[in-house]
C-alpha cells in the first residue's frame, strides 16, 4: 500500500543541471508554503546501465528536511517525530515489524530504511541559546 501526499510531484530528469533545478524548483514551492509546511521530502530513484553487459542497478535516495520537527507545539510535528523515533527503535533492536504505518514521513520513507537498505541520519542544531531545549528534546 503506498501513501497519497497532496502536492507531491513525479518528474523524470536526465541530468545533474535538470536535477538541480528540481531541487530549487522544490524548495522554492516549500517556502511558499509557509508555516504550515512541516518536512520537506524528496526522494531520488536512479537507475544506471552497464553499456558492455546491460546490467541495469536502481538505488533510492531520500532526503528529508524535518525542520521544525523539535518544536512540540504543532501535534502533528510532534506525531511524526515520535513516529521517526518509533521506527528507528525499532530497527536499532532489530523487531520483525518497525511501526511504519504510525505516520505519512515514515511510510514515505520505508522503503529507504530497513532491509539491505543504508540509512543516515544528520542532524543540525539551532545555535542560538534560546533553541537549547529544542536541540536537547
Amino acid at each position: 500500500m503506498s501513501v497519497v501526499v497532496d502536492g507531491a510531484v513525479t518528474r523524470r530528469v536526465s541530468d545533474v543541471q535538470e536535477m538541480r533545478s528540481l531541487v530549487q524548483e522544490g524548495l522554492a514551492a516549500a517556502s511558499r508554503g509557509g508555516a504550515s509546511v512541516h518536512h520537506v521530502v524528496a526522494l531520488l530513484s536512479l537507475t544506471r546501465t552497464n553499456i558492455a553487459t546491460g546490467a541495469m542497478t536502481r538505488s533510492k535516495l531520500a532526503f528529508a528536511d524535518l525542520a521544525g520537527m523539535g518544536r512540540m507545539a504543532n501535534p502533528d510535528v510532534g506525531i511524526a517525530h515520535k513516529a521517526l523515533e518509533n521506527v528507528l527503535r525499532a530497527l536499532a533492536s532489530r523487531q520483525p515489524r518497525p511501526p511504519f504505518r504510525e505516520h505519512a514521513l515514515t511510510q514515505v520513507v520505508q522503503d529507504c530504511m530497513g532491509g539491505t537498505a543504508k540509512t543516515m541520519l544528520l542532524l543540525t542544531l539551532g545555535p542560538e541559546s534560546s533553541e537549547r531545549s529544542d536541540n536537547l528534546r
